[in-house]
């Protein structure tokens, strides 16, 4: 068995040492001053299974494959493959058996492609957020769609939610999870018992759409 070994080591003032492995499996640290070389060592030693199956998760996540815009390629939308095909047309993206883009928008296609995402996303998070907003009796202030890469959804102290346009390419169940996920934060504004149970009663497997999510991630991109 390999030892894992640590990647970044930051120092600070924080109190108590934190272990985390990032989405491109590095392992961070981060320390108090005062904690010790060998006390890091020990901590590591302890944490050395959890470390191995983490690292061992990511690595078989699917990879993603870089978008080369070919007749052909394949793109997401809520969770169905579509093969790209490029075709003349006064619309720049259009969504039939095919994800159709048209030849007017070339060179500008990726970003064409991105626009088309974005404005299907919220049309049908929005959609989603009415739907279970209903259910859940809770009304957000507002309602963004982000370009964010790394976080899915968030929920301000203010009620403002914002969600990632990358999650119309996921199944409709799992951007459901999400929006139940943000709109319970509405009621409790942690992760604490409470807040789990609020999403729960809404979806009893939220868990499974968790794992989904945490696996699929890397496919859920351009």
């Amino acid at each position: 068995m390999v030892k894992p070994h640590i990647h970044t080591l930051i120092r600070s003032r924080r109190r108590t040492i934190c272990l985390t492995i990032t989405e491109n499996a590095q392992v961070v640290v981060k320390a108090p001053f005062w904690i010790t070389a060998r006390y890091i060592e020990d901590f590591m030693n302890k944490k050395q299974n959890w470390i191995i199956k983490k690292l061992e998760a990511i690595k078989e996540r699917p990879k993603a494959k870089i978008k080369e815009y070919e007749n052909g390629e394949e793109f997401l939308y809520l969770g169905k493959v579509y093969n790209l095909r490029i075709v003349p047309s006064r619309i720049p993206v259009k969504l039939k058996d095919e994800l159709e883009i048209s030849t007017n928008v070339w060179p500008k296609h990726k970003e064409a492609v991105k626009i088309w995402y974005q404005e299907e996303a919220a049309k049908i998070i929005g959609d989603r957020c009415a739907y279970f907003s209903e259910i859940m009796d809770c009304e957000p202030v507002s309602i963004r769609i982000s370009n964010a890469t790394r976080r899915w959804g968030s929920c301000s102290a203010r009620g403002k939610l914002n969600f990632s346009w990358r999650l119309v390419m996921a199944p409709i169940e799992i951007l459901d999870y999400v929006v139940v996920h943000e709109l319970a934060h509405l009621h409790e504004l942690n992760h604490s018992r409470r807040f789990w149970a609020k999403v729960k009663s809404v979806l009893p497997d939220y868990k499974e759409k968790q794992k989904w999510l945490r696996k699929n991630e890397p496919l859920l991109s351009l």
